[in-house]
């Protein structure tokens, strides 16, 4: 099961979330600051498949500054927007590279946990297309490597 980090400032409201998330089986990695999360994205970013980020942490733009890092440094990991500003902020979102965007007020817990599980998906594809590209640059790097003998061969003979 793809392991979930939720950043949220609120305790109640995170709390909450975490406790589903762990009841339908998501492993959880929990923050309640930007500080928090960024620790916990150096110690563990490889084992982290979906981010949920809530917009507004310690500042104003904490939130999206976040979702810059993840998406820029972690491209991994999917990242879905929770906020309780409404959708003021989704355009931002979006372009910092958000998954999706959730507002708090109008999210039941199973409409959450349908977004997670379509996250999780999108994390697995990306996975294995960068496994894809792996293997791929592998037989290019052996072709090469058979070129360059060939190439060096013909050098050595002239």
């Amino acid at each position: 099961m793809t392991r979930v980090l939720v950043v949220e400032d609120n305790d109640e409201y995170r709390g909450h979330l975490c406790e589903y998330l762990k009841r339908k089986d998501y492993q959880v990695v929990e923050a309640c600051s930007e500080r928090e999360a960024r620790d916990a994205l150096q110690r563990e970013a490889q084992t982290i498949g979906v981010a949920v980020i809530d917009l507004k942490l310690e500042s104003e733009n904490s939130g999206i500054d976040l979702l810059r890092t993840v998406s820029d440094m972690y491209s991994h990991i999917v990242s879905i927007v929770l906020t309780g500003l409404g959708e003021a902020n989704l355009r931002a979102s979006m372009e910092a590279g958000a998954f999706s965007f959730l507002e708090k007020q109008r999210r039941d817990p199973e409409e959450i946990l349908e977004v997670v599980q379509r996250a999780c998906l999108r994390h697995v594809q990306k996975r294995q297309s960068g496994t894809d590209l792996m293997r791929e640059l592998s037989k290019i790097r052996a072709l090469l490597g058979d070129a360059t003998a060939v190439i060096e061969r013909v050098v050595a003979e002239s």
